[in-house]
C-alpha cells in the first residue's frame, strides 16, 4: 500500500465479520423484542383475568351447580 491510499477491507473479513457478530447480534435483538411483547400480553391478559374468567373466580362462579369437576 503506498502512502496517500485508502485502505480497503477485505470483502471476506466483512462478510465474516457479519456472519460471526452482525447476525447474532440481531438474532437477539429480535428474541428480546419478542420476548417483551410475549410478557406485555401475558400481562395483560393476568390483569384482564383477575375480575373474572380465571379459574379462581370459576369455583365461585358455578358453585351450587352441576360442575362436579368445578366443585371439589
Amino acid at each position: 500500500m503506498r502512502f496517500g491510499e485508502a485502505w480497503r477491507p477485505n470483502r471476506r473479513a466483512i462478510l465474516i465479520y457479519a456472519g460471526a457478530i452482525l447476525l447474532p447480534a440481531a438474532g437477539l435483538l429480535w428474541l428480546g423484542v419478542q420476548s417483551i411483547e410475549r410478557q406485555r400480553q401475558a400481562l395483560a391478559a393476568l390483569t384482564a383475568g383477575a375480575t373474572h374468567g380465571t379459574p379462581w373466580c370459576a369455583t365461585s362462579q358455578f358453585s351450587g351447580k352441576n360442575w362436579p369437576h368445578l366443585n371439589h
